[in-house]
């Protein structure tokens, strides 16, 4: 969080090096010899590389592996299912948002509950802050579970592109939310505000959302930790910005 963006394309750059080898070496498949700690660090070196670098050497596989899966969710491997669906509709468009809404309405549900999380942390990870924002809006239909809207919600906020984005819906539907959603939820909701890392978004952020939330029971609290993790990333980013600017760039010269 606490990385800028002119500085983010050298930090996915050094994500990367450090995480593609490994999750190369490792691949989607689960192999024979594989133990629990092998199955367990294939998850995770996929996911990390995914979230933290976005690399396009998960382009050609995670595409394939979605279209499987929206056809057929049993017809792939459900370690690696839902971080193949997660990058390829990082990149998709509103096609793919139907196919997701579709997929979990289909009746009867050909999928797991793992299944269901899947296609739920899915339609948080639209690279468009457009679309994004229509699979957020879905969240506020009377049809829909709170539940699966913060996991919608939450998979968006593991992106740290996606969080200016959250924090500014999240502005826009207060009133919603407060509508449909009992206080502590409308409070999970709220803490995004602990993504900012500018001074000057997190006093806007405190102003509004210290006056929208006030009426709501117990939200003081959980506010004030959530801007105080804000001022930790502005303060960490003050101090540390231009010493990580400086050795990315001269990594990336070969330095």
């Amino acid at each position: 969080t606490g990385i800028d963006e002119a500085t983010r394309p050298a930090f996915k750059a050094f994500a990367a090096s450090m995480l593609s080898p490994l999750a190369r070496e490792l691949g989607w498949e689960p192999r024979k010899a594989d133990g629990d700690e092998d199955r367990l660090l294939r998850k995770e070196a996929l996911a990390a590389l995914l979230l933290l670098a976005e690399d396009p050497w998960l382009d050609a596989e995670a595409d394939r592996r979605a279209a499987a899966f929206l056809k057929d969710p049993r017809s792939v491997d459900g370690d690696t299912a839902a971080i193949a669906l997660r990058a390829s509709t990082r990149r998709a468009g509103d096609a793919r948002l139907s196919e997701l809404i579709a997929a979990l309405g289909r009746a009867p549900a050909p999928h797991t509950p793992e299944h269901r999380q899947a296609i739920l942390q899915a339609m948080g990870s639209f690279a468009d802050p457009v679309i994004l924002r229509r699979a957020l809006d879905w969240t506020l239909a009377d049809r829909v579970k709170y539940q699966d809207g913060y996991a919608v919600f939450a998979a968006a906020a593991e992106w740290p592109a996606s969080r200016p984005h959250l924090v500014a819906w999240t502005r826009d539907h207060v009133v919603e939310l407060k509508e449909k959603l009992a206080g502590f939820a409308v409070v999970r909701f709220a803490a995004v505000v602990g993504s900012v890392c500018e001074a000057p978004a997190r006093a806007e952020a405190a102003s509004f959302f210290g006056d929208a939330l006030r009426d709501v029971e117990g939200a003081e609290r959980p506010l004030q930790q959530a801007l105080e993790a804000a001022d930790l990333c502005i303060g960490l980013r003050a101090r540390e910005a231009a010493r990580l600017k400086k050795r990315l760039s001269g990594r990336r010269a070969g330095k």
